[in-house]
C-alpha cells in the first residue's frame, strides 16, 4: 500500500528542512571565518594569532584602499599637494641638518624619503607625473637635484684625495620595480605637459629617453597608445621621434597595444589605429612571438571597431 503523509507531517518536514539549511549555511559562515580546530591548535603551538578577515594583527581595520596605503609624502603627491610636499622635505631637510651627520649621511635622509615606495614600488615622482601634478614634479625633482648636486660634490672631494667613484647624474631615471619610469606614467595617462617636461626641460630628447623601456621592454609610446591618447601617441612620434615600430620582448608593437586597449573612448582607438595605419604604415597582422597579431589581441578584447 502507498503511504501519503498527513499535513502535520509535511509542514513538520518542512521545518525540519528550514532548520539544516539555516545550520548549514551558519556552518559555512563559522568555517570562512573561524579556524578549524586543528589549525586553531597549531596557531596556539606556535603561538600566533588569528587574525579575521578585514582585520590587521592589532586587530584595527585593515586598510583595503590603495591610495589609503600610501606614505605621506607619495599621498601628497597623488593629490598634487604641493604645500604638503614642501612641508615633508623641509621637515626631512631640518631633521637632516644636525652637525653630528656627515654630509653622506644627510644625503642619505632626504634620498631615503624620496625613494620611499608604495606596495608597487613607484615613488613620489611616479605619482607626480602620472597625476599631471606638474608643479609637484617639478618640487621632487628639485629635491633630488639638491642630493645628487650634494653627491656630487662629495664625489668631487673623494676623487681629489685619490678616490675613484663613478660620479651621479641629475637627470638620472627613477624606475619602479619592473621598469617603469615617470615618462610610463605620465604617457599612460596622456598627461602631454608632464611628457614635454620631462623630456624637454629634464634632459635629452634622444631615443635612449624617449624609448625608454621596462623590464620588459614596453615603451612610453606602447603605453599612451594602449590607453588610446592620441594627442600624446602623436607628441611623442611627431616632437620626439618615438621608434613607431619598436617592439617589446614579446614581441608586441604598437598595433598589438592600441588593439588591446580597454579604453572607454573607442573614437580615439580607431584614430590611433588609422593615425599609425595611414601615416606611419603599420601592419595589423604582425604576429608577435607566440603568434597573436593585432586582430588577435583586439579579438580577445572584443574591441570590434579595431577588427573593422
Amino acid at each position: 500500500t502507498s503511504w501519503t503523509p498527513t499535513e502535520e507531517e509535511i509542514d513538520a518536514w518542512g521545518r525540519r528542512v528550514a532548520e539544516l539549511t539555516a545550520q548549514v549555511e551558519e556552518d559555512a559562515i563559522n568555517a570562512s571565518t573561524q579556524p578549524s580546530p586543528n589549525k586553531r591548535r597549531r596557531m596556539e603551538n606556535n603561538s600566533s594569532r588569528y587574525v579575521p578577515p578585514g582585520r590587521d594583527r592589532t586587530g584595527a581595520n585593515a586598510v583595503s584602499s590603495y591610495r589609503k596605503s600610501l606614505p605621506p609624502l607619495l599621498a601628497a603627491a597623488a593629490e598634487g599637494n604641493a604645500e604638503k610636499i614642501q612641508s615633508l622635505m623641509e621637515e626631512e631637510v631640518k631633521n637632516s641638518s644636525s652637525p653630528s651627520l656627515s654630509a653622506v649621511e644627510k644625503n642619505g635622509h632626504i634620498r631615503k624619503l624620496l625613494d620611499q615606495q608604495d606596495r608597487n614600488g613607484s615613488i613620489a615622482e611616479h605619482w607626480a607625473a602620472g597625476g599631471g601634478h606638474l608643479h609637484c614634479l617639478r618640487l621632487l625633482q628639485k629635491y633630488r637635484d639638491m642630493v645628487v648636486a650634494s653627491a656630487n660634490a662629495n664625489q668631487d672631494d673623494d676623487n681629489a684625495n685619490g678616490d675613484d667613484h663613478p660620479v651621479s647624474r641629475s637627470n638620472q631615471r627613477q624606475r619602479r620595480r619592473d621598469g617603469r619610469t615617470s615618462l610610463h606614467f605620465a604617457c599612460k595617462n596622456g598627461q602631454d605637459d608632464v611628457v614635454t617636461y620631462l623630456l624637454k626641460e629634464r634632459g635629452s630628447t634622444t631615443k635612449a629617453e624617449v624609448d625608454v623601456p621596462t623590464g620588459d621592454g614596453t615603451t612610453p609610446l606602447h603605453l599612451a597608445s594602449f590607453s588610446a591618447h592620441l594627442s600624446t601617441v602623436k607628441l611623442l612620434i611627431e616632437r620626439y621621434s618615438a621608434d613607431v615600430h619598436r617592439k617589446n620582448d614579446w614581441g608586441c608593437g604598437v598595433a598589438h597595444w592600441i588593439a588591446m586597449s580597454v579604453d572607454p573612448e573607442r573614437k580615439s582607438i580607431v584614430e590611433i589605429c588609422q593615425y599609425l595605419r595611414m601615416k606611419h604604415n603599420i601592419s595589423f597582422h604582425e604576429r608577435q612571438k607566440q603568434g597573436h597579431s593585432a586582430v588577435h589581441k583586439a579579438a580577445q578584447k572584443k574591441n570590434r571597431e579595431v577588427i573593422k
